[in-house]
């Protein structure tokens, strides 16, 4: 089924529900959790208000007060399988402390990791559902084992901070002519229709509509990341070396044929990259996905 297919403007209508059940955990710079309340304002006042944030973790102050009662929560609440008095399956508790520890006593990972719950939230509470599966769904239908929901998410930040629309509540639209959340053009769209098969088809991308929007920025991944493995085979150079996941970024920027990093470029690899050193803690990306 083509997810595009679902009423868009349902979807907006369904921003209010949403706010008041869903965001993930913000750890603030003060080292501490805030719950601030929502209101049903509608996008354009909602987005010029602060960005809310739930905090699910209790207070961090020092050491990280009501960190044993959301493990005990998530124990609770966790199927234990017996199956010949062995256990089977039961909470990874190590893994949520470790990566409280990493995000509580590492500032520059902790940056990170705000700037992608911040476009989660936001690009959840405009879509009008959960992002998180469904990016896991899009990535694992389309991705062909080449895209990490990691990246997508890095992209969303840095492409939009996970607006989809407007002030006006219209889908966002860059100066250079580039649309919504992930900031693709007609230009690509085409291509990527072109390159997967797409035209004339069911699954033929729309980069307006927020969910194909979504949709060619994992195709271009997937297009961009065989472009410069195959420039690389080819004995081509790029001045991002051998490291394919920054020439994907640059490229998602610059263009695939771009030969030459633009300043623009540049400032984009820049942010990719810092983004990147949450890459060095997987239970950090662990907890950001399966939270």
């Amino acid at each position: 089924m083509k997810i595009s297919s679902v009423n868009i403007q349902n979807n907006r209508n369904n921003q209010t529900a949403y706010l008041s059940n869903h965001t993930l955990t913000y750890l603030k710079d003060s080292v501490s959790f805030s719950s601030p309340s929502f209101k049903s304002t509608g996008i354009k006042q909602h987005l010029q208000n602060s960005v809310p944030y739930i905090a699910v973790l209790g207070v961090l102050l020092g050491g990280l007060f009501g960190i044993s009662s959301k493990i005990e929560e998530k124990k609770g609440s966790e199927i234990t399988k017996i199956n010949n008095s062995h256990i089977v399956e039961k909470y990874e508790e190590e893994k949520l402390e470790s990566a409280i520890d990493i995000l509580s006593n590492n500032p520059e990972i902790t940056a990170e990791y705000n700037k992608i719950i911040q476009a989660i939230n936001t690009y959840s509470e405009q879509l009008g559902q959960d992002a998180i599966p469904l990016i896991k769904e899009r990535v694992a239908s389309l991705g062909n084992g080449k895209v990490d929901v990691i990246d997508v998410l890095k992209i969303l930040w840095i492409e939009s901070n996970g607006r989809i629309y407007d002030d006006n509540g219209e889908i966002l639209k860059s100066i250079s002519d580039a649309y919504g959340a992930f900031q693709i053009t007609k230009d690509t769209q085409d291509y990527l229709n072109y390159y997967f098969g797409l035209e004339g088809s069911e699954n033929e991308l729309n980069v307006e509509d927020p969910y194909d929007n979504l949709d060619a920025c994992i195709y271009n991944l997937r297009f961009l990341r065989d472009k410069r493995c195959a420039d690389l085979k080819n004995g081509e150079h790029l001045p991002t070396g051998d490291n394919i996941k920054n020439a994907v970024a640059w490229s998602y920027h610059d263009g695939a044929w771009a030969s030459e990093i633009t300043n623009y470029g540049q400032d984009y690899i820049e942010k990719y990259e810092k983004l990147s050193k949450i890459d060095a803690y997987p239970q950090v990306i662990d907890f950001i996905l399966n939270s």
